[in-house]
């Protein structure tokens, strides 16, 4: 039986975007879902544009909040309107296969598992992407326990801790949201947590969900405080798995690469906060140790350390 799914989308400003986002959605394969949309304090034609989808589609609804410098909280709002089994985020500049919602419901189906994953292409916006020749060649479905997908997500190997490209029971969300706090990362966060409610999660590498570089987000530009707070939520994953000692050496690791990055974004920009960046360097430093003991890593993450010494940034 085909179980309902929600599909959740946090709209701010996307004129450009939103019509290819909905329209792969409406043409999916798998019919049995709503889109709940949440316009998130836009002021181009972006709810001229909802209130248009509404109108023809039975199967869309739209509401109004003003939280767009707050992505956390806007996705937060959505989750109060889940109502189905099963929900997805997809964001509003991004748009999917039209076998996404029906590979990661018949992954979940077929293995039991309480939340689903795919692949996905990364390209330039206005760059479109077919990719269904190539996903009929690509088979591999791995089936993770619960704190093996965790350790997976935390190595940014098969896949990372993005909301989209996945599909969650509805049952495992336990009162979680996101953590208005975080500003990047926050999703990051939100996967921990619910996968810490899983007992199985199941990935395909099909890439089924197109994510686009958009000049100009939070994302793609290089150096901005904001981003400061993923270590934040690096330490509440921390405090979540201090009775799991290889967890926690992840999570820790993951903290000092990431603070390696912001130091090096902060470099490029020539940031003259000079007690930020002694942070950061800190952060990198304490976090060596865990980065040696973690045999989860790509090798590239692994070398990451030697290469910051070599420029003397550690």
């Amino acid at each position: 039986m085909n179980k309902q799914i929600d599909v959740l989308i946090a709209a701010y400003n996307g004129e450009k975007y939103i019509k290819r986002c909905l329209d792969s959605l409406l043409n999916q394969t798998y019919q049995n879902f709503n889109i709940i949309i949440n316009n998130n304090g836009s002021t181009d034609k972006t709810a001229e544009i909802l209130e248009e989808y509404a109108k023809n589609n039975k199967n869309i609804e739209v509401f109004v909040t003003k939280n767009e410098k707050n992505i956390a909280k806007a996705r937060s709002e959505l989750l109060t309107k889940v109502k189905s089994e099963y929900f997805t985020f997809v964001d509003c500049d991004d748009y999917v296969e039209k076998n996404y919602l029906e590979v990661l419901h018949s992954l979940i189906e077929k293995h039991n598992a309480d939340m689903s994953i795919c692949s996905r292409s990364k390209h330039k916006e206005n760059k479109k992407v077919l990719l269904s020749k190539k996903n009929e060649k690509r088979q591999e479905e791995t089936i993770f326990e619960g704190r093996e997908a965790i350790m997976e997500m935390l190595s940014y190997k098969k896949f990372c801790g993005t909301v989209y490209a996945k599909l969650f029971k509805t049952s495992t969300l336990k009162n979680i949201s996101f953590n208005e706090n975080v500003h990047y990362g926050e999703d990051l966060l939100f996967c921990f947590l619910i996968m810490q409610n899983c007992k199985t999660a199941v990935f395909s590498n099909k890439e089924l969900y197109h994510y686009i570089i958009r000049d100009g987000s939070i994302t793609t530009t290089g150096f901005n405080k904001r981003k400061l707070t993923v270590l934040d939520a690096c330490d509440l994953m921390a405090k979540k798995s201090k009775e799991d000692e290889e967890v926690l050496n992840s999570v820790l690791s993951l903290k000092s690469l990431l603070a390696m990055r912001q130091l090096l974004n902060a470099w490029k920009a020539k940031s003259k906060d000079k007690a930020m960046k002694e942070r950061l360097k800190q952060i990198a430093q304490d976090g060596l140790v865990f980065i040696k003991k973690n045999k989860h890593l790509k090798p590239l993450h692994k070398m990451l350390p030697y290469v910051f010494c070599i420029f003397k940034m550690l």
